[in-house]
């Protein structure tokens, strides 16, 4: 920097900052906000546009996808008196594909303006919404992460006979079931385990069927049933995920800063599955090394 020299030894500068403004010392930097200010020559920072652009899907009582791209762009203007005003703007763009992948483009984008105003002292704020207003679709209005995911959940559900979203989050809701199912076989056979919920049961009723450790992980049908909670807590995760949210899932996320990408987040189409990082990979492992240990000796 031209202005003040960065101790990188200590985090610091060694000088002041020659601007100063009315909420903040001498020694700050980028107005204390990094994220919306640069200070490239160290004497004063410089206002910076933030732009997010996310692209999710869900699926409605028809089961159709929807599509949607949502670009959100702000800007942080410093005023006078030490307040800043941000100013953002959203734009949203919607394809729509059936069950048998027939995709229909969006052609229509739907801007709207957030204007809020922070006092000086960051205690208080004012935020104005404009109106929605709608244009056509110009070629810059979309990402190729809309592509993408649009072309990726056409080919799925034109291949197949049930849709992506729903597919994959009602699945994920059974994985999560059957994981706990088979940590629960592998606790099982654990003799300290056994152990401990003997004593339990024993200390809850001694003539109680609880006393069998058996009955408390229902893996016999016992008055208490493990495996019909797990079931139950399944379905309860794949409707809260699923069908109160339609089945939304987000495709990807891109950051940008001053026209930079800064950070990206994307959901691969096709994700790789290491069957030794789940329950059930864990469990068919041990069982295998178990086995082999008995059958060499």
């Amino acid at each position: 920097m031209d202005v003040r020299m960065y101790d990188p030894a200590i985090g610091r500068f060694n000088g002041i900052d020659p601007v100063t403004h009315f909420s903040q010392g001498t020694s700050v930097a980028f107005d204390n906000n990094p994220i919306y200010f640069a200070d490239p020559s160290g004497a004063n920072s410089e206002n910076g546009t933030e732009k997010i652009v996310s692209v999710t899907s869900r699926v409605d009582e028809h089961n159709v996808t929807h599509i949607s791209q949502v670009t959100a762009t702000s800007t942080l203007v410093k005023n006078e008196d030490g307040s800043t005003t941000r100013t953002t703007t959203t734009s949203r763009i919607t394809n729509k594909v059936d069950a048998n992948g027939k995709v229909t483009k969006g052609t229509i984008v739907t801007d709207r303006t957030f204007t809020t105003t922070i006092s000086a002292d960051g205690n208080s704020s004012k935020t104005i919404v404009g109106k929605a207003i709608t244009r056509k679709a110009t070629s810059e209005d979309s990402i190729s992460a809309f592509g993408e995911w649009t072309d990726f959940i056409s080919n799925y559900n034109a291949k197949n006979d049930h849709i992506y979203n729903v597919y994959q989050i009602e699945e994920g809701g059974k994985r999560v079931t059957d994981a706990a199912r088979a940590g629960t076989l592998m606790l099982s056979s654990s003799p300290q385990v056994k152990g401990l919920m003997n004593k339990v049961g024993n200390w809850l009723d001694p003539k109680s069927e609880l006393s069998n450790w058996k009955d408390v992980y229902g893996l016999a049908g016992g008055i208490s049933s493990f495996d019909g909670g797990v079931s139950l807590a399944g379905e309860v995760l794949t409707n809260s995920i699923g069908k109160n949210n339609e089945y939304a899932m987000v495709y990807g996320v891109n950051h940008y800063y001053n026209g930079k990408l800064m950070k990206q987040m994307k959901t691969p189409s096709k994700p790789s599955r290491n069957e030794r990082l789940t329950y059930q990979g864990l469990f068919e492992g041990f069982k295998n090394l178990f086995s082999s240990k008995k059958k060499k000796n």
